[in-house]
């Protein structure tokens, strides 16, 4: 295992799924590959190999629609900008939101999807 200063730095972005059918329920598989593609067309395998982009399946809430993305710190400005640009998953009209970035899984579990029922 490496020494945490020689580990690359991360940071954890919160999103919200805000979808207009309520009914159909958001496999995690599709909300990858809906993220993946617009990063391909953003920047193409040299960003995503850089960002070290990463969402994250266990932290997937199903009936909050919640799920988290690692990246690094120096991207997060352009994940958010690829996430604003998601507007379909499979064939729903769904809109991202950024809850917040936090640079702890913990801290992102405390001030946001534990919190969420506040928003």
């Amino acid at each position: 295992m490496l020494k945490p200063s020689l580990r690359d730095k991360k940071r954890y972005i919160i999103v919200k799924i805000y979808a207009k059918e309520k009914d159909e329920e958001i496999n995690i598989e599709d909300i990858i590959s809906a993220v993946w593609k617009k990063a391909y067309e953003y920047g193409g395998y040299a960003y995503v190999s850089l960002s070290n982009m990463n969402v994250i399946k266990d932290l997937y809430f199903k009936e909050k629609h919640i799920f988290v993305i690692s990246v690094m710190p120096k991207y997060v400005e352009d994940l958010r900008f690829i996430l604003m640009q998601v507007d379909k998953i499979k064939s729903w009209d769904v809109t991202l939101h950024v809850l917040g970035v936090s640079g702890t899984i913990k801290s992102a579990k405390e001030k946001y999807i534990n919190k969420e029922e506040d928003i």
